[in-house]
């Protein structure tokens, strides 16, 4: 089964001239090439023709409909499972932030201030603003020590209308604890479909003191 078909490419709607949300092609294409290889095809196979067309063909740097990345991520959840989706979303980030480029300007960052969780998430808005166009914005607030919460508003609907995409947005900001190498969990807190936001609440053992840097990835 398919997904529906959209039209690929433009930034305004032809009716009103309104920005549509985008979402970097990059980032969309990274997360396909993540899926296991023995399920990839199922993956592809749930995708319109004209999805999967527009994710082979478009350049890295390109602006895709949002509608792409929801529609991949309903497909790799209806193929996967939920628990499956939701660790190859973190993990797929979690490799994306440990690449030797990324890895050090966060750590050229963060060594300024100390390697604290909250510092790291502080840095989600900024990621978020660079991964994505006209969809809304992410807020940052700190509660109390080892937690924090990210308030997301101005959500495209068809993205406040799935549940499969946020929870996958959701272990895509857990990969934070596993680059600090710290403990803590993701869970949406709260969501309101009709106003477009939606709250992800952030816990973890805050470390005795600030790390002076990340620790080693796992493979290295």
């Amino acid at each position: 089964m398919t997904g529906a078909p959209f039209k690929a490419g433009g930034r305004r709607s032809e009716s009103d001239g309104v920005s549509q949300p985008r979402i970097l092609a990059g980032f969309v294409q990274s997360t396909l090439s993540g899926v296991p290889p023995g399920s990839r095809d199922g993956v592809r196979a749930r995708l319109a023709p004209s999805t999967l067309a527009t994710l082979e063909r478009s350049s890295r740097l390109t602006w895709l409909p949002i509608e792409v990345a929801v529609e991949l991520t309903h497909a790799i959840y209806a193929e996967l499972g939920a628990g499956r989706a939701r660790e190859l979303f973190r993990r797929s980030l979690s490799t994306a932030l440990e690449a030797p480029i990324l890895r050090s300007l966060v750590q050229g960052a963060l060594r300024i201030f100390g390697a604290t969780p909250a510092r790291f998430f502080g840095w989600a808005p900024k990621a978020y603003a660079q991964l994505y166009r006209d969809a809304g914005a992410m807020r940052f607030e700190r509660d109390e020590p080892g937690s924090a919460r990210l308030e997301l508003s101005g959500l495209p609907p068809v993205v406040a209308a799935s549940r499969d995409y946020l929870d996958g947005m959701g272990g895509a900001v857990a990969a934070g604890f596993d680059v600090m190498g710290v403990k803590g969990e993701v869970t949406l807190e709260r969501l309101d479909v009709s106003a477009g936001t939606a709250c992800f609440r952030l816990s973890w053992e805050e470390p005795d003191e600030p790390l002076e840097t990340l620790p080693a990835p796992a493979g290295a």
